[in-house]
């Protein structure tokens, strides 16, 4: 199964996210920024969905931090957050993806899956899943 971290403060959002993409995924959530490269190094995973204000880090310098780290620096990343010009901001993150907040559900499994085919192709796999 493929692993996605949502990192988050808002913990009603990140539990629905959760639950909305535990069946079909392997989920980590990360309500703070603590030890936030660890974590991500530490669970390696194949997309990282991320809100543009994580307590006073903005989305920027978080993303900053992980390219800086070899094992992680080329994760995708979906920014989702209710900014007016999220797009703008996905762009100057080079974020994979964005979902403007409130999100529906289906948009949500089609960004994820959208990259996944996307990494997929870059890599040669047919499978959207881990031999594990």
């Amino acid at each position: 199964m493929k692993k996605i971290l949502v990192i988050d403060d808002d913990e009603d959002i990140t539990f629905i996210v959760e639950m909305a993409l535990a069946e079909k995924y392997i989920i980590k959530v990360r309500n703070d920024t603590k030890n936030l490269i660890g974590v991500i190094e530490d669970f390696l995973p194949n997309i990282i969905l991320l809100d543009n204000y994580i307590g006073n880090k903005l989305a920027q310098e978080i993303v900053t931090e992980i390219r800086q780290h070899e094992a992680i620096k080329d994760v995708p990343l979906i920014l989702f957050s209710a900014h007016d010009d999220i797009a703008k901001l996905a762009e100057n993150i080079n974020a994979s993806g964005f979902l403007p907040k409130p999100f529906e559900l289906e948009s949500l499994y089609s960004t994820i899956e959208n990259i996944l085919v996307e990494i997929n192709s870059k890599s040669g796999h047919t499978s959207l899943h881990n031999e594990n």
